[in-house]
């Protein structure tokens, strides 16, 4: 608890960068131990040691240490470097809003964005670009979106794929029962759009990207409401989790048994997108 304690005080002392991931491994490391009740992070990172590890097709991504690793070459981030592409990183092909990357980055919350704040963003997401380029990746990996934001694109997340769009390419969420549409709020069964609130959108969101993968009854609570975050009343967000994902259930099949068997809820409590058609599918034995 000790060694707890001091991580704690780092992040305090705004070490962020580097103090945030270890108390993410430390962390880890006690909930395997049933010392901490603790909620560990979806998306593609893997704990490799005592280090996260983003494993992307074209570089390693080490947000601990601040590196990109791109064949034998190591280029190093600066801490606001390093935050940028840890939140860009953790959702793949999604977009990740301006104002988010900003909480990301710098700790604080502009809800009412003013074009000073944008240039910000824009310029950090230019500084990564020149790195991405000068070590012989491809700079469009990240992607300014039409809906003020950006995406670090990642092909080995195979469910997410473009749209043919006169403009500009859409991801989109292809499912055996039907298509989601993220960015544009809807899926579409059987031909007919129906549109989903904000709330479900965020929910579908983190299933979708998680597919075949359980999702906490908490990590979901805290995608869909930030209070959530520090909020220890376990039967609450249940139930307000339970809520949404029986509207959504409703809104992606018409059949009962379809509805429970694509969002499958987990015994370790939380819900679940089940797609057999993907390779990420496998039933337990």
């Amino acid at each position: 608890m000790q060694k707890f304690e001091r991580l704690a005080r780092e992040l305090a002392d705004r070490k962020l960068s580097i103090a945030a991931n270890r108390l993410q491994n430390l962390g880890r490391e006690m909930y395997a131990a049933g010392e901490l009740p603790w909620d560990l992070p979806s998306g593609p990172f893997e704990l490799e040691g005592n280090e996260l590890v983003y494993h992307h097709p074209n570089f390693d991504f080490i947000p601990g240490n601040r590196q990109i690793i791109v064949e034998d070459n190591t280029a190093l981030l600066t801490s606001n470097e390093s935050k940028l592409l840890y939140a860009l990183s953790g959702t793949p092909n999604i977009t990740v809003s301006s104002s988010a990357l900003i909480n990301a980055v710098w700790g604080d919350i502009d809800k009412n964005l003013d074009d000073s704040r944008k240039i910000q963003v824009a310029n950090l997401i230019d500084r990564v670009r020149n790195i991405f380029n000068s070590h012989g990746l491809d700079q469009n990996l990240i992607e300014t979106r039409r809906s003020d934001g950006y995406s670090l694109l990642d092909p080995s997340f195979h469910q997410i794929e473009e749209e043919d769009d006169e403009s500009k390419p859409e991801y989109v969420y292809r499912h055996r029962f039907f298509v989601y549409y993220p960015e544009r709020g809807y899926v579409v069964v059987n031909g007919e759009e129906r549109k989903l609130t904000h709330k479900e959108n965020l929910l579908f969101n983190v299933l979708a990207r998680n597919e075949n993968r359980g999702v906490s009854y908490r990590a979901l609570a805290c995608e869909m409401w930030d209070w959530f975050r520090n909020n220890p009343d376990a039967d609450l967000y249940t139930r307000a989790v339970n809520v949404h994902v029986r509207r959504l259930r409703e809104k992606i099949s018409r059949s009962k048994e379809d509805q429970l068997r694509i969002i499958q809820t987990i015994r370790s409590g939380g819900y679940m997108l089940v797609d057999e058609d993907s390779p990420t599918y496998s039933v337990s034995s």
